[in-house]
Order: C-alpha cells, then sequence, then structure tokens
C-alpha cells in the first residue's frame, strides 16, 4: 500500500454555468448574522451573458487536485449509465484517475447542476443529485490506499463510515473529512468514533460552527463589529489580523474529539489551522474570483496533497490557497485546478501570508 495513493469518496456532476444579464442581490441583516439571495424577474424571460459546461463534484474535483500535484489518485463514487456519466468517465482516464472503485446505476441519471453567476463572482447552485444519492456501502470495495479522502454523504450511504473504520483497522490508512451537509446537520457528536480516527478536517466556518455547535465571533477593527471587511488589519505586527474570526471554541471541539488537524477556510478572509498545539492563519490571495465553485474543494484537497506529500502545514497552506485562487479564475472546478510544476511556481511569489502562534 503506497503511503501516496489516496482514494476520493464522493460526488461526480456535470456543471452547466449561466450568468443572467438582469439580476439583483438582496442582504439581509440581523442578530444572527447576514443572509444574501440572488434575485431574478418572477415570470420574466432573463437573457444569459455566457454559457459553459464543465465537469464537477467534490470528490471528483478532489481526485483530480490529487492526480494533477502526483499522487496516486482514484475516484468512488455513482454515475449514471449515460451520456453525462461517460463524460465523467472519460475525465477520469484523461487524469490519469484510477476508476475501479466507480459504481453504476441504471435507474437513476449522473449528477448534475445549474450555476446561477452573479456579477460579483459568487454563484447560486441548482443541483440534481441523480446517481450521487445512490452510493451502494455494500459495494464499497477494498480501499487499499494510504489516505482516504471522505466528502458528503446521503442519509442512505453512511454506512459506509462503519466500513472504513473497519477497514482502517485493517490497513491502517488515514482519513481526511470533507463533511456535507447531511453530516454537518446532524452534529459532531453524532460523528465522535469517526472523528477520533480522523486526520484532517475541512470546514467553512459557518459549516465548523453548526457542526461542532459552537459560535464563531463576527470580526472587529478598533473593537467594532465589522461584518463586511474583506482585508485585515495586523495591528501587533504578528501576522494575526485584528480582525480574524475567533474560532477557537470550534477547534476545542474538534481537539476534543480527537481530530489531528482542523481546518477553517474563511473565504477571501484566508483560514486558519490548529495542528497539535500551534494555530496557524494563511491570507488568500486577493484575487477577485469569475466564479467561486470548487474553490473549498481546491483548497481542501491541495491542502491534504501537500501534508500527504510532507511539506509541513505552512506550505500546504499556500498550496491551498494558491490552488483555490486558481480555480475561482475560471468558470469551473476543474479548469484551474494546478499542477505541481505550476503550483510551485506560483509559490514563489509569495502572494500568501502564513503566520504561526501557540494555541
Amino acid at each position: 500500500m503506497s503511503k501516496n495513493k489516496i482514494i476520493s469518496i464522493g460526488a461526480a456532476t456535470l456543471d452547466t454555468f449561466v450568468r443572467p444579464k438582469k439580476q439583483s442581490i438582496f442582504r439581509l441583516d440581523s442578530e444572527d448574522g447576514r443572509k444574501e439571495f440572488l434575485s431574478l424577474e418572477y415570470g420574466g424571460k432573463i437573457k444569459i451573458k455566457d454559457v459553459h459546461e464543465t465537469l464537477g463534484g467534490s470528490a471528483h474535483n478532489a481526485a483530480v487536485t490529487f492526480a494533477r500535484l502526483g499522487l496516486s489518485s482514484s475516484f468512488c463514487g455513482v454515475i449514471g449509465e449515460d451520456e453525462w456519466g461517460e463524460k465523467i468517465i472519460k475525465n477520469l482516464k484523461k487524469e490519469n484517475i484510477d476508476f475501479a472503485l466507480v459504481q453504476k446505476e441504471k435507474k437513476e441519471k449522473t449528477g448534475f447542476s445549474v450555476i446561477l453567476n452573479s456579477y460579483e463572482g459568487e454563484r447560486t447552485v441548482l443541483n440534481y443529485k441523480g446517481a450521487n444519492a445512490c452510493f451502494n456501502p455494500k459495494k464499497l470495495g477494498e480501499l487499499d490506499a494510504g489516505w482516504i479522502y471522505l466528502t458528503h454523504l446521503n442519509e442512505k450511504s453512511e454506512s459506509i463510515l462503519e466500513d472504513i473504520l473497519e477497514q482502517k483497522k485493517e490497513k491502517g490508512f488515514k482519513i481526511a473529512w470533507n463533511p456535507g451537509s447531511t453530516q454537518i446537520n446532524q452534529g459532531a457528536k453524532k460523528y465522535q468514533e469517526f472523528l477520533k480516527n480522523t486526520e484532517i478536517i475541512l470546514l467553512n466556518k459557518e459549516e465548523g460552527a453548526n457542526f461542532t455547535g459552537k459560535k464563531f465571533q463576527v470580526p472587529t477593527i478598533g473593537g467594532k463589529k465589522c461584518p463586511e471587511c474583506e482585508t485585515f488589519v495586523d495591528e501587533d505586527g504578528d501576522g494575526f489580523p485584528e480582525s480574524i474570526y475567533d474560532c477557537s471554541e470550534i477547534f476545542k471541539s474538534f481537539q476534543n474529539l480527537g481530530v489531528k488537524n482542523i481546518v477553517i477556510t474563511d473565504g477571501k478572509r484566508g483560514a486558519q489551522v490548529i495542528s497539535k498545539d500551534n494555530l496557524y492563519y494563511a491570507s488568500s490571495t486577493g484575487d477577485f474570483p469569475v466564479d467561486t465553485l470548487g474553490a473549498g474543494d481546491a483548497f481542501s484537497s491541495a491542502f491534504c496533497a501537500g501534508l500527504i506529500l510532507d511539506l509541513g502545514i505552512e506550505k500546504s497552506l499556500v498550496w491551498a490557497s494558491e490552488n483555490a485562487s486558481s480555480v475561482v479564475s475560471f468558470f469551473g472546478a476543474q479548469e484551474g485546478i494546478l499542477s505541481r510544476e505550476k503550483i510551485e511556481e506560483r509559490e514563489k511569489e509569495i502572494r500568501v501570508r502564513v503566520a504561526k502562534k501557540g494555541f
């Protein structure tokens, strides 16, 4: 079993990107935070500026990152026996990703999404799960790898967690977990045994708060709440900004559950990592996004790849930030995924600031 072999388990989709011409964004602020809504004229006929067809799905995206960064990459998921499924298999072959663990479903179509892009670069996703909701844990197969990268599972597929733990006891692989909404909504306590065996957990700040039941703190500038802050102020000169979200209670919850490395991302505000007794902070590159879909997958998978390749937390954070920055510069979740050669070139530009201190 190779330490550098990783199996990504989860979704694969066909994605169609649409940018409507006439659109509005509504923002509602409350004590519980901010909610944002993309608005289109009800009953209207909306012209579109552009349309792109790409491939995606969280585990599929991650598998591509792992392959391009030089790992032995395998994808495990479900596709339909249709034209869309064939496109995914063709892509896996092109990216040199093993697909022996792919399941095919006759009664459902391959997963499909329509992504509505806003003029700000954010997006609203209309998602048809299709075959992705038909994962059969009994057909999981042998997980012969050094690492398992696990993404969203629907409720019917959750028994796979027990199977993974059983195989972990025998094979000794490590687990990186990017939970989906089904798991997050049920809370971390339900998954104590799995979390105890998780090497890396990767979530954005809202997901981390929801999963643990712990609140994060609104960022401040000069002691005043600043929910709209897009940049950080580093008044102490230690590399840690005053306006950083306080995720300490979230981190402690995951540590108490036995997770070794906890990654919390916060979009344009950067990311934080707790590993052992150290807190790491990485800024974003500051690049303006064309489309944000796939940014989380790009960040999380590149970070994991860095640790698997023994690059350390700080360099892995740089890789993660640069990979995410590249992905959001294109429509779709895969076109901008970087090769190892490209990511090392971007690393030399030192566009990502990384700081470290005791936690």
